[in-house]
């Protein structure tokens, strides 16, 4: 940031589509999210979420995130109730970038990460009533990634099939 003779703080990034921005594209019913980063601190104890389809609440979500033990994961919320997640294995490793694809569909989540073998849930209701997608964070604006660079957020309106999960992200 330019300055005169005072330091400034820069605030973070905000990123988030609403409206038909979000609705023109995105299925209420199922999908995948293809995700490309890298965080300096994938085990920061919270959740750092790359991706998040919301109603503008924690109540109802599909995401994309790092839990805080450096495990990718896509998980569920539906009217309050989180009931789906799998996550991926290994961790992740500081300042590496990782290719992470995950979809979801009722009851059928599944997820890859760089190539591996594919996790899934068989537990998942999909919330059909998503509003906004936010990036990099939640809804609130907390939740952010934390000293990272997301590269790269694809979609795709459909639940793609486990093994083309594995090819997108090897």
């Amino acid at each position: 940031i330019p300055t005169t003779t005072t330091a400034l703080t820069r605030s973070a990034d905000v990123a988030s589509m609403t409206g038909t921005n979000f609705s023109s594209w995105y299925n209420q019913s199922a999908g995948t999210f293809l995700t490309v980063y890298s965080l300096a601190r994938p085990n920061s104890g919270g959740n750092q979420f790359t991706a998040r389809a919301s109603d503008n609440s924690y109540n109802n979500a599909v995401a994309m995130n790092t839990i805080g033990t450096g495990f990718s994961s896509i998980a569920t919320a539906a009217g309050g109730v989180f009931d789906g997640n799998c996550s991926t294995s290994p961790a992740l490793t500081a300042n590496v970038t990782a290719k992470v694809a995950g979809c979801y569909a009722a009851n059928d989540l599944a997820i890859s990460l760089n190539g591996a073998a594919v996790d899934t849930d068989t537990s998942a209701t999909i919330p059909a009533t998503l509003t906004r997608l936010d990036i990099g964070s939640d809804h609130a604006g907390v939740n952010r990634i934390q000293s990272g660079h997301i590269q790269r957020i694809t979609y795709y309106p459909r639940r793609l099939p486990n093994s083309t999960l594995q090819a997108l992200t090897s």
